[in-house]
């Protein structure tokens, strides 16, 4: 009987260190950016991936707040939301954002418009300048 219970309580222990560590060595669910001299690839967790070529971009706003609506066909969690979407105010559109970072990109672009955001409101204001200027060079 001791030993029946000394091979519980062992399984018990090495399951819920199996549980805690995979709960802290999870891989990042951030949206990652990748920005080079033709354009930037935004790559979401789930694996939805989204390229977009600067001469392909015609206008682009920062939000502070936007109504994301509803998933089409996509990711919708505590992490990402990504795929094609739906509001009233855009109709459908495709999106790629952080879901912790408030802030986003509303670009109008040659495929319809794409909304995505960078790690932090910080990072996606520093995101929104480089494309600007990008943007700027573009129409020179």
């Amino acid at each position: 009987m001791k030993r029946r219970y000394s091979v519980w309580h062992t399984t018990l222990i090495w399951l819920v260190v199996i549980v805690v560590m995979g709960f802290f060595l999870r891989p990042n669910r951030a949206v990652q950016v990748q920005v080079d001299d033709e354009g930037l690839v935004l790559t979401g967790a789930s694996g939805y991936t989204i390229n977009v070529r600067y001469d392909e971009i015609g206008g682009a706003e920062y939000r502070e707040d936007f109504d994301y609506g509803s998933p089409i066909d996509g990711t919708d969690d505590n992490q990402e939301k990504s795929g094609l979407w739906e509001n009233s105010e855009l109709g459908r559109y495709r999106m790629c954002v952080n879901a912790k970072a408030a802030p986003c990109i509303v670009l109008t672009t040659d495929e319809g418009i794409l909304v995505i955001n960078y790690e932090s409101a910080k990072s996606t204001q520093s995101l929104y300048n480089a494309l600007l200027e990008r943007i700027a060079n573009n129409e020179q």
